[in-house]
């Protein structure tokens, strides 16, 4: 596939034109909003955002690794079964996010979302998510429906830019989530995004 120096998260730009994200989110006054859809369903519904939250901070951590050891764009664009596994890796990683927000969603009884689009933009609404991030979720989205419905259009060096330099944006999201599960009281593990995961490895 082609490359055209243009990193980012989307195919033109990567994720979009917002800054990439080094860290939490600077505004940590986001708060849950007070409509519920019933405790009843609020244990099984935490443990999917907890399900959900594991299996991103492990794409995250599987990402990086691969990140850490790449000398540079072209030994990724040469090696084909990398450039597959980071491209499922990152579909994967803002699946997680999107199940985690119709998560949100559902346990605030909230609107039901249209796309995957707009289960960023709810959560932006009700402040789950600072709108600083929501520009960002936003590409992160088109960039998950690109990789799925148009794949023939993946730039191989918008990919690598975003393995480069867009990680923290999925750290991010991972942050504000934390932190909507400690807002409602709720415990949830904590994953250092440097770990690997286990793999079978092909001889």
């Amino acid at each position: 596939m082609r490359a055209t120096g243009r990193p980012g998260w989307s195919l033109r730009s990567g994720w979009g034109s917002a800054t990439p994200t080094t860290g939490p989110p600077s505004n940590s006054s986001s708060r849950p909003s007070s409509r519920r859809s019933g405790r009843g369903d609020s244990v099984d519904a935490d443990e999917v955002i907890l399900e959900r939250l594991l299996a991103l901070r492990d794409e995250i951590a599987y990402l990086k690794r691969e990140r850490d050891g790449l000398p540079g764009f072209e030994a990724y664009r040469a090696d084909k079964r990398l450039r597959r596994a980071v491209e499922r890796s990152l579909q994967i990683a803002i699946e997680a996010c999107l199940d985690i927000g119709r998560r949100i969603i559902a346990l605030e009884g909230l609107r039901y979302p249209q796309s995957n689009r707009e289960v960023f933009q709810i959560l932006s609404e009700e402040s789950v998510v600072p709108p600083g991030l929501l520009p960002t979720l936003l590409n992160m989205a088109r960039f998950r429906n690109l990789i799925v419905h148009d794949y023939a259009r993946i730039d191989d060096e918008v990919v690598y830019g975003i393995l480069k330099r867009r990680l923290g944006d999925l750290e991010a999201f991972a942050a504000v989530v934390e932190s909507y599960l400690e807002r409602r009281g709720e415990k949830h593990p904590r994953r250092d995004s440097g770990e690997t995961r286990n793999e079978e490895q092909e001889p």
